[in-house]
């Protein structure tokens, strides 16, 4: 009876611990039962175009996100936003795998879902999947706005020859091009020449110390043209 006490006991103490506070290294062990999964993205696919759900006019129409339940997860967070306008919308509080969302035609889109468990403090984010939501007479898709991997926004970096690279689709498979925006104003400043029409997805430019720098990558498939959103970064 002692060490049925004594089991019982520490048990409660590490579901209490668990529910306080789940530490990353313990989310999907049975050492934390309340820390949830990730979801896992069904429909729309990734880099894919969406057909509407239901057409409420020309310009706006109806998309229906869904995903997997996730393990342990009792409610979910739908963010969505648009490539173009990067304005966002979140739906908190679901506790069902589907959400209906309006949205506009002839976008594009990038979507996740996160993982809540009231018991836990940990959260999960779901793989960020990107479309595009069908437009009436749409005859060439822009491509998607451009990934940017290098250098992480936000972080202090050496001075000197530093790699800016990026990734960026296009639902037609046009052949893209890039210009490769890099100032210590605001990301827009127009770039030299060498900076544009690049083939390649990176590029190598070198930094002078001690400044505040801006970029982003604009993508063209010969039509249409987006662009990323614009990172910062300061060199040492």
């Amino acid at each position: 009876m002692k060490k049925l006490s004594l089991y019982t006991l520490g048990l409660l103490t590490l579901l209490i611990s668990c529910t306080n506070d789940c530490p990353d290294g313990y989310c999907n062990t049975e050492e934390c039962p309340f820390c949830p999964d990730a979801a896992a993205l069904v429909y729309p696919l990734n880099n894919q175009a969406c057909e509407p759900g239901t057409i409420l006019s020309d310009n706006q129409a109806t998309v229906v996100l869904e995903w997997q339940y996730a393990e342990k997860a009792d409610k979910y967070e739908v963010t969505i936003t648009n490539q173009e306008t990067q304005a966002t919308q979140t739906f908190s509080g679901l506790t069902t795998n589907q959400k209906e969302v309006t949205l506009e035609r002839a976008q594009a889109y990038t979507w996740s879902v996160t993982s809540f468990n009231q018991r836990a403090n940990i959260t999960q984010t779901s793989e960020v999947y990107q479309f595009y939501l069908q437009g009436e007479g749409v005859a060439n898709y822009a491509p998607f706005a451009p990934t940017l991997l290098t250098p992480e926004s936000g972080k202090s970096i050496d001075a000197g020859d530093t790699l800016f690279s990026w990734e960026a689709s296009d639902l037609d498979g046009d052949t893209l091009s890039y210009t490769l925006y890099v100032d210590t104003v605001d990301g827009t400043v127009t770039p030299p020449a060498a900076q544009t029409g690049i083939s390649a997805t990176q590029m190598t430019l070198t930094l002078e110390s001690g400044k505040q720098y801006y970029f982003r990558v604009e993508a063209s498939d010969g039509v249409n043209t987006s662009s990323s959103v614009t990172r910062s970064f300061r060199t040492k």
